[in-house]
């Protein structure tokens, strides 16, 4: 029984950045959303400024 919790709570912890809910165009429209994914991935993170109209 334990085993299987192990395996189960193993596996739910490497699978939680790949299921990360990324926004679909991949776009981020919160900076702390953004800063918070870049960190979970250690990646840099690359801010763009728009303006639309």
């Amino acid at each position: 029984m334990h085993r299987h919790a192990l395996t189960l709570l193993i596996a739910t912890l490497l699978a939680s950045p790949l299921l990360a809910a990324a926004p679909k165009d991949g776009w981020y429209r919160n900076l702390n959303e953004a800063r918070k994914a870049a960190s979970d991935s250690d990646r840099p993170l690359f801010v763009v400024f728009r303006c639309e109209t």
